[in-house]
């Protein structure tokens, strides 16, 4: 189990400023660099909250780690979409969303905010924010859409991505473009967890390249 630190600089790898004699936070360059070098986690952490953009990795990257560390893993995506595309009623997505908190070690992935507030910051031990370049992002959701699409692979609930949604001026309904307008939303999300890490909210890792999700991914296993 981790135990959260005093500071409100995320000290997963870099001391807190004003406990380092006044060093600033590293840059984005050097933090891909030097971020998983000095880890100075006391433990590994069984309750794990990933968010991010759409296209950013989320999914994958809380499967990989679930089975590398044996925990359970809950995609948000999967109990919001019924079939049809339908959202489920808000009340029932945090009756089940709650059922999960409760267990001894999760990883979740999804925002959510309005539907969930702020119950997975409250009970998660780490939050990965991932914060990749805007474009990196939309190419990813650009071939994984297209590759969805061609093959008709089922998401959940028996919901497939629709070639006509690619031709839809609504957000809401074409997932490049939710992606692009709401880039800034995600990256200034991502900003805000890990400024307020330990403090105002859950510990929190932010990555910003795929690099750095990589060698993060070596370290937990390895913690």
């Amino acid at each position: 189990m981790l135990t959260p630190g005093a500071t409100g600089y995320p000290g997963w790898f870099f001391p807190h400023p004003a406990a380092a004699g006044g060093w600033r936070a590293p840059s984005t360059a050097l933090r891909s660099i030097l971020v998983p070098i000095v880890p100075v986690i006391p433990g590994k952490p069984t309750k794990i909250w990933i968010t991010g953009s759409s296209g950013a990795g989320k999914s994958t990257l809380a499967a990989r780690l679930a089975r590398a560390l044996g925990l359970r893993h809950l995609e948000l995506d999967g109990l919001y979409h019924q079939a049809n595309w339908t959202p489920v009623d808000r009340d029932v997505m945090v009756r089940q969303v709650n059922h999960e908190l409760a267990q001894d070690g999760w990883i979740i992935d999804g925002n959510y905010h309005s539907v969930l507030g702020t119950s997975v910051g409250e009970h998660c031990e780490l939050r990965i924010a991932l914060d990749l370049g805007t474009w990196r992002v939309l190419l990813r959701l650009t071939r994984r859409t297209f590759v969805r699409m061609a093959s008709g692979r089922e998401l959940w609930n028996g919901n497939t991505e629709q070639w006509r949604n690619l031709l839809s001026l609504d957000p809401q309904e074409n997932i490049l473009l939710w992606a692009w307008t709401n880039r800034g939303k995600y990256h200034a999300a991502a900003r805000e967890a890990e400024a307020a890490s330990g403090v105002a909210g859950p510990r929190c890792v932010r990555l910003t390249s795929a690099a750095q999700v990589e060698r993060f991914v070596r370290y937990l296993r390895q913690a």
